[in-house]
């Protein structure tokens, strides 16, 4: 059990705190537009994200969090010139400890802004079980991966990767991942056989992002085994982009667990 990034996102021109739409997921049950059931296994939140050219607030909102007149602030947020984070510099709410929510209830995220005229708003939570699995002993392996999928904007584009190198056969562990394209703002990880879909924060402007990036926000949505593959079976990853990117880049953080079929430890 690892965690699933769900996403929200619209174009509004809203003073005070509203819905705002969720992103078509694959996963979680859809109420209606702008909610999400609360599965009963992974009803905590671990770590969540909001940005905007305008924003000024942004809030998630549950029956259990209101009952409790917990006005749950994504806090630090994103304020600028687009919704990407600032890789020197992250704006990453992350609770001292998982906030718990009741399971089947209704997520929602409400943000505001004090644009002139209609802007985007964006927001990212991750929801998990309330212990994360550790990490497997075992020597980290740091791995590269390419992608040449044309993105969709403002939604998940599912991204074939090809590894610079072939890992030798066995099976692995994904401990933590750092996505990169032009606009990526953020990414998860799909394995075989599906399930639930653990994601991070995105760098922007592809490679580039690796020289002036400070790794200790981006440690914090990583280091837990995100789930496992062999390496036959290397996980695709989706990326939700602001623009229609045609280069990404995954760099990996995997350990090897145990042999292939038919090989020796």
């Amino acid at each position: 059990m690892a965690t699933h990034l769900v996403a929200f996102q619209q174009s509004v021109d809203q003073a005070t705190l509203a819905r705002i739409n969720l992103v078509a997921d694959g996963v979680l049950t859809e109420l209606d537009a702008t909610r999400f059931l609360v599965p009963s296994d992974y009803r905590f939140i671990h770590w969540a994200f909001a940005g905007g050219i305008s924003l000024t607030r942004a809030q998630i909102h549950t029956p259990s969090l209101d009952q409790k007149r917990m006005l749950l602030e994504i806090f630090p947020r994103k304020r600028g010139t687009d919704e990407l984070p600032t890789r020197t510099a992250l704006q990453l709410f992350k609770p001292l400890r998982p906030v718990e929510l009741q399971p089947n209830e209704q997520l929602e995220v409400q943000t505001a802004e004090d644009g002139a005229v209609a802007t985007q708003q964006t927001a990212f939570v991750a929801l998990g079980p309330l212990e994360l699995p550790p990490v497997p002993p075992g020597e980290i392996l740091r791995w590269r991966a390419l992608g040449t999928t044309t993105l969709a904007v403002r939604g998940w584009t599912s991204v074939v990767v090809t590894l610079d190198n072939a890992l030798p056969p066995g099976t692995y562990a994904l401990v933590g991942f750092r996505p990169a394209s032009t606009g990526v703002v953020a990414a998860r990880a799909l394995f075989q056989g599906g399930g639930y879909r653990p994601g991070v924060l995105g760098l922007g402007a592809a490679e580039l992002a690796g020289g002036d990036f400070d790794p200790s926000g981006y440690d914090k949505m990583n280091d837990y085994l995100m789930g496992s593959f062999t390496h036959l079976t290397v996980p695709q990853f989706q990326f939700w982009s602001l623009s229609a990117d045609t280069a990404e880049t995954v760099i990996m953080d995997i350990i090897r667990t145990g042999a292939g079929p038919g090989q020796g430890a």
